[in-house]
């Protein structure tokens, strides 16, 4: 099976806080009029706006974390299907990726048991009375009834052509996703292995992708059932329940038999009685059960590629607490977008085409603001609205009000600021809005699509012998306060497609010497590692937020395992705001480094980043920072104070003996939580 996959991906960024723009004034040719009120509260670009869940410390813990809405499938009924919730068991992973690919995904599992399906049908079971146990064929083959990667539930989980079994609703994939869904499904792959048990089970047994076979949807096997990255309470086989496995079935999957609430895994038993097979019982405990039992349900599970979120919408909690609801909005390149521009002054006037197989899907053109340096998005709005017979149109875009909207974030604007310091980007979006006609369904938690995006660039260019601002458009007359006439340039820009990024894997070399690694090819978001500090480095190593090679521009999102080993001659280090993650010992024994200087959005410091980096005097561990791995400053002897603002470590995401070996004298002072910091550190 193959899902034709569109590879203009997402820009990823992160937002700091949910946006939420009521109205903007547009005019129209010299029509000014106020757009209709708007309520879309964008969080974060990418999938940068969800959160992996807490950890269960105890077998009575609920699973807590983000949520996301997509697809939709039957709940109430097998007439109508509805947006499916998911719970995002971790929101930026390569786990289930190979052959070196780093293309991140989200890990979802629906929330609710969505159906009851067998594992085997009955129909298909055979037994043979020389091994004394039942079998499958398949291909010609004898597979054990309990071999996920024959069976009939894993046919049914993928299916896009029909599934043909005893189900009314034709196969979940097909049922749930709609062409453009089925596009942001990555390929999950995970390698099958029977050398790790727990009781009676395999625990990592029943791969995924592999024999040719594209796992889009699955279950989730006894190691995923167990991760306590993925919120989940640890189960030893012993427990009679565990909260966090627990699931409710929908109305329509007990009409199909899941009365019990439990659900299936892909768990082969270590027995030679290939009838049984792994499942979750309604109390959240481990069980085994015959793999044509009809009572059973399902909790499908899925990745979702970040290259084709555009960006999510915060539909109910608060942006970056567990409990938060989001929903998708994902690119579709049937929706194109053409843009023709001119800034005058404090307005741009805009010409826009929409165009595409889905273009009269579109509903609306909207803006999204971000911070150039670091993608943080402070204003996003509605320019105008879409319908089949308003595809194209001119509008004029009063930059003031953009100033306004920014600084309503929080932010100190000017417009000379907006122009040169901030990125303005256009979209033409299909946007659902609940329909009041259909009370059983709520249209607005279905995924939204949009173009790809374009950024008017508003900045003046310096023209190379005059030193004079340029203008393609050449100049207008406007009169000033005084009503005296007076020559006012016109900035005209006409954005290009994003050049072609180098291949994941190739090396690229920065001007200041620092060797990078290209780790994704995304057009809308290329990316780089920090793979090598330069040889002569010394004083201050400034790790910038992007690279610039060619005619690409990369975003630097990592520093790479030991990239500035054993340096002798740096003082200070300024880490990038798009860094994201510190590798392992990527600064150890750095002995004359003194102060680190952290990017705003880095949430991983790896093992032992800045081990035995002895003159280190002050630290600021930033709000953002979710895991410190073991040994991360051990030995920095020279710690004289240590200031900690993130909110979002745990014990089960700080690893042992971080702080070891600095200085009893050392000052720890942690923001709201001090106590809870200390017992986290060991301290």
């Amino acid at each position: 099976m193959k899902i034709g996959r569109w590879m203009n991906g997402s820009v990823v960024a992160m937002i700091g806080a949910a946006i939420m723009i009521s109205s903007l004034t547009v005019g129209f040719r010299g029509n000014s009029v106020e757009a209709a009120g708007y309520d879309k509260k964008v969080t974060w670009l990418g999938m940068w706006g969800l959160d992996d869940p807490e950890t269960a410390e105890k077998v009575t813990d609920e699973w807590r974390g983000s949520y996301v809405y997509f697809g939709s499938y039957f709940q109430d009924s097998n007439t109508y299907k509805q947006p499916i919730k998911w719970r995002v068991l971790n929101y930026a992973t390569n786990d289930f990726s190979r052959n070196g690919d780093k293309t991140k995904t989200v890990l979802l599992q629906s929330d609710q048991i969505l159906d009851a399906v067998r594992f085997n049908q009955t129909e298909d079971m055979n037994y043979d009375e020389d091994y004394e146990d039942y079998y499958v064929w398949y291909m010609n083959k004898m597979y054990d009834c309990n071999y996920y990667a024959t069976s009939n539930i894993r046919k049914w989980l993928n299916s896009l052509e029909g599934w043909k079994g005893d189900y009314t609703t034709g196969g979940f994939c097909k049922t749930a996703f709609d062409q453009v869904e089925q596009n942001m499904l990555y390929p999950s792959y995970a390698e099958t292995n029977y050398s790790e048990t727990l009781g009676n089970f395999y625990k990592t047994s029943c791969g995924l992708s592999e024999d040719d076979y594209e796992d889009y949807v699955f279950l989730l096997n006894i190691d995923d059932a167990n991760a306590e990255s993925y919120g989940f309470y640890p189960l030893t086989g012993n427990e009679s329940s565990s909260a966090s496995h627990k699931a409710a079935a929908t109305t329509y999957a007990v009409n199909r038999g899941a009365k019990y609430s439990d659900w299936w895994l892909r768990a082969e038993v270590t027995d030679d009685d290939s009838r049984y097979n792994g499942y979750i019982t309604s109390g959240g405990s481990l069980g085994t059960i015959v793999v044509n039992d009809d009572t059973t349900g399902v909790r499908p599970a899925c990745n979702v590629d970040e290259d084709y979120i555009a960006y999510t919408s915060l539909l109910e909690g608060t942006s970056g607490e567990a409990g938060a609801v989001y929903k998708f909005t994902a690119y579709d390149k049937e929706i194109d977008l053409n843009l023709d521009y001119t800034k005058k002054g404090e307005q741009v006037d805009i010409q826009y085409t929409v165009s595409g197989n889905d273009k009269e899907n579109a509903t609306q053109l909207s803006y999204l603001v971000t911070a150039t340096d670091g993608n943080q998005v402070y204003a996003y709005g509605k320019l105008a609205d879409l319908d089949k017979d308003h595809l194209s149109g001119q509008l004029n875009l009063d930059l003031n009000m953009i100033v306004e909207s920014v600084k309503s974030a929080g932010e100190a604007c000017t417009l000379d600021e907006l122009c040169q310091d901030y990125s303005i980007m256009v979209i033409a979006e299909q946007v659902h809005v609940d329909d009041p006609a259909t009370s059983t369904i709520d249209e607005s938690r279905l995924t939204d699509y949009a173009s790809y995006n374009w950024t008017l660039e508003l900045a003046e260019e310096e023209n190379e012998d005059t030193n004079e601002p340029s203008a393609s458009a050449g100049s207008t007359e406007a009169q000033n306060q005084n009503g005296n006439t007076t020559k006012q340039k016109v900035v005209r820009r006409v954005v290009a497609q994003p050049a072609v990024p180098a291949k994941v894997g190739t090396r690229v070399k920065g001007a200041s010497g620092a060797i990078y690694k290209v780790t994704s090819a995304n057009p809308a978001y290329p990316e780089v590692q920090y793979v090598l500090a330069p040889a002569k480095a010394k004083g201050t190593l400034n790790i910038p937020a992007t690279l610039t090679s060619g005619s690409v521009k990369y975003n630097i999102t990592s520093i790479a395992n030991e990239a500035v080993w054993k340096n002798k001659k740096i003082k200070k280090v300024v880490i990038g705001n798009n860094v994201r993650t510190i590798g392992k010992k990527a600064f150890y024994g750095c002995k004359k480094l003194k102060k680190v200087v952290f990017g705003t959005n880095v949430t991983t410091i790896g093992a032992g980043a800045f081990y035995n980096c002895k003159k280190l005097k002050t630290l600021t561990i930033p709000s953002s920072v979710k895991k410190i791995g073991k040994e991360a400053f051990r030995n920095c002897k020279g710690l004289r104070k240590v200031k900690i603002n993130t909110l979002k470590l745990k014990k089960k995401t700080v690893g042992k003996n971080v702080f070891k070996g600095v200085p009893k004298s050392t000052k720890f002072i942690g923001k709201k939580r001090r106590k809870n910091y200390k017992s986290i550190f060991g301290l």
